[in-house]
């Protein structure tokens, strides 16, 4: 069963496809959720050297695009690169950022907000 707009998702099926985000997904590659329900194909890939992750998918109903952007992966579920590349270059600026109001924006935003970047 494929999603269309006639057929929105609930509000538990969107939070199970933004759980997704942390799947190790493949150009191709049917995104379907733990019901069976399709979404779409993986149609891009994107990891910057910064630290930023997104997948774009193809919806399966709807000439639509569906982008997960990847948050940070934790220390259980992360990688030798997690502090470096999540915790101290992103999440604690941010932070610092936040306590002290200071408008400061690490790069990996900059680089999502980059147009470019999603165009399929």
């Amino acid at each position: 069963m494929t999603v269309s707009r006639k057929q929105s998702l609930t509000d538990w099926q969107r939070v199970q496809l933004a759980q997704l985000e942390y799947h190790n997904w493949h150009l191709g590659e049917d995104v379907l959720l733990p019901d069976g329900r399709l979404i779409g194909e993986v149609v891009k890939l994107i990891w910057t050297a910064d630290g930023f992750r997104a997948t774009v998918i193809r919806s399966a109903a709807d000439p639509q695009i569906i982008v997960l952007f990847r948050g940070s992966s934790g220390v259980r579920k992360g990688d030798p690169t997690t502090w470096t590349n999540e915790w101290l270059r992103v999440n604690l600026p941010i932070g610092n950022a936040i306590i002290n109001q200071v408008p400061d924006v690490p790069q990996e935003l900059w680089t999502a907000s980059k147009e470019n970047l999603i165009i399929c």
